[in-house]
């Protein structure tokens, strides 16, 4: 667990997991990998999606591990959500 995971309680994971199901998948990842636009769409979708957004992962279980490492250490988000090939990630809006 990272220490950004940890600054979230149960009760706001939870609530985010909630609204993160119900969203569309905002970014889909290609074979390239997390390029530089991909990580630039995802903090756009991030920044209309009030810190919300849903990305589709290509590969298998490992590569798409990595790559979600990869996600929250480039843009500091947090991934709230797991399931197949798609991840729910999280970050604070600026205030």
């Amino acid at each position: 667990m990272t220490t950004s995971q940890s600054s979230l309680s149960g009760r706001e994971r939870r609530e985010l997991k909630s609204r993160a199901k119900t969203l569309p998948v905002s970014v889909k990842i290609g074979r390239k990998g997390v390029t530089e636009t991909a990580l630039r769409e995802l903090v756009r979708s991030l920044q209309q999606g009030q810190g919300l957004a849903k990305v589709s992962f290509p590969g298998d279980r490992e590569q798409r591990a990595a790559m979600t490492l990869q996600v929250e250490e480039e843009l500091g988000a947090i991934c709230i959500a797991s399931t197949g090939k798609t991840g729910a990630f999280y970050r604070a809006l600026k205030e």
